[in-house]
């Protein structure tokens, strides 16, 4: 088997989550959280679309949300975008000073959860056992 590498994209930071693949209206693109604190869209060919920089290392796993594309960070705050990029809403999920002190909040091994036809359209988990249920609309804790 032959496996080539047809592009590659330099995110100038380290990675610890994995993409995910969002169907959006113009076609499939890709979404990734970087240490550094970005989340990065990027095309079939390796291009940025967009990126946004909220500070906090973006580290849990990109969650295509239907409308919205939902990410978690190590302080405990989820946050979710449009698939143009534009920040929709953020909300805390945990006790950031907790999370700083004790590295607690949205990590690899945890994750967020599409329901389809519950009330809470998004489960979140975090290390420290946790789970919260939010409205996938407005990322309200419910």
């Amino acid at each position: 088997m032959n496996i080539r590498t047809l592009w590659t994209f330099e995110t100038g930071g380290p990675l610890s989550g994995c993409p995910a693949v969002v169907e959006g209206n113009s076609g499939p693109f890709i979404v990734l959280g970087t240490d550094g604190g970005a989340v990065i869209a990027l095309d079939g060919r390796g291009s940025e679309l967009w990126r946004d920089e909220p500070g906090a290392i973006m580290h849990g796993w990109p969650v295509d949300a239907g409308a919205d594309i939902v990410i978690g960070d190590n302080r405990g705050t989820v946050h979710a975008y449009t698939h143009d990029g534009t920040p929709r809403w953020r909300t805390s999920v945990g006790d950031i000073e907790r999370a700083l002190q004790f590295n607690s909040g949205i990590a690899p091994w945890t994750g967020i959860a599409r329901l389809r036809g519950a009330e809470a359209g998004l489960v979140v988990t975090d290390k420290t056992g946790q789970a919260s249920g939010l409205a996938a609309a407005t990322g309200e804790l419910l």
